[in-house]
């Protein structure tokens, strides 16, 4: 029987063992990658701050998009501390830690959940209203809009960890995400989900009618340009949404099992599927330099890459 007791101590202590190697290893790879989001989305930002010719209501989206990847940098750094918390910290330390490392992540989330809307929305705006975009999606409208989108987020996830904190009374240890905010992740994903998706089904279906009857027309008006670059600038949106969406759908599956299902088991397969989706951070600078000539120049002109055009 003693033997028995010894051998399940044992087992128990390899078990955390290597559940504290392969944290080790995620965290070590989350480092690199909070790297590269960090200084992607900085790039990003600096050049929206910098050159004029890319200060567009579109752009404005995109920048506070890269505000809200750059949280999750942050919150990666942040959470390397977790590696050592219980040794290091305590008691209130430990709690505005937690507090804090909670409020980085889930509002990068929920940001970014709110943005691919909004620039669905605004996407959605400009192909089917074209000629009252400019009167319906002005720059201070797109300020009022940021500003509701960054206090509500935030006001709903400061609230959620207090009132968590006041109803559980529980030793302080870092859970990252509190209940209320646990249980609306799934049902958020999905809603933002189903109203993307639909708004593009529409938009594209709309673009391939419209883009038959441009065919046999030459292409040099001032509006058939303004037509291509709202497909290129639809395309955009629909290669960042579209990589959001794969990069997170493996990430909010498992993690729907381990809540609503109670898969425990799935904790040590989610530390890496987990990594998909903060990577997703990262894609978002590629694409705007892949895709958009403006942000290309820009970040060429920011890294002293030699360029055939000047900004402003």
């Amino acid at each position: 029987m003693e033997n028995s007791t010894n051998l399940t101590e044992i087992e128990y202590q390899e078990s955390q063992d290597n559940t504290r190697k392969q944290k080790l290893v995620v965290l070590s790879l989350k480092f690199i990658l909070a790297l590269w989001i960090c200084l992607g989305n900085t790039l990003v930002i600096i050049a929206y701050s910098k050159f004029k010719s890319l200060r567009s209501v579109t752009n404005y989206w995109i920048l506070h998009l890269a505000v809200a990847d750059l949280f999750m940098g942050l919150s990666m750094f942040i959470e390397f501390g977790s590696f050592f918390q219980r040794t290091v910290l305590s008691g209130w330390s430990m709690y505005i830690y937690c507090a804090f490392l909670s409020l980085t992540i889930n509002l990068s989330i929920f940001m970014t959940i709110s943005l691919l809307v909004a620039v669905t929305v605004d996407r959605y705006i400009a192909i089917f209203w074209p000629l009252r975009y400019q009167t319906l999606i002005t720059m201070k409208k797109a300020h009022k809009g940021i500003t509701i989108l960054w206090s509500s987020n935030i006001i709903v996830i400061l609230t959620a960890a207090i009132h968590w904190r006041l109803e559980t009374k529980e030793e302080i240890y870092c859970q990252i995400v509190p209940p209320i905010i646990e249980y609306s992740y799934i049902p958020g994903f999905l809603a933002a989900a189903v109203i993307i998706v639909t708004l593009y089904v529409h938009i594209f279906t709309a673009v391939y009618n419209q883009a038959k009857k441009l065919q046999p027309q030459i292409e040099t008006s001032k509006r058939d340009k303004n037509i291509k670059k709202n497909l290129i600038i639809l395309k955009t949106a629909f290669f960042v949404i579209g990589i959001f969406l794969i990069s997170w759908v493996p990430s909010i599956v498992t993690y729907g099992c381990m809540i609503y299902g109670g898969q425990t088991h799935l904790e040590t397969v989610f530390l890496y599927i987990e990594l998909l989706a903060y990577g997703n951070s990262g894609i978002n600078p590629i694409i705007y330099a892949w895709r958009l000539k403006e942000f290309r120049r820009a970040f060429c002109a920011l890294l002293h890459i030699k360029h055939h055009v000047t900004l402003e």
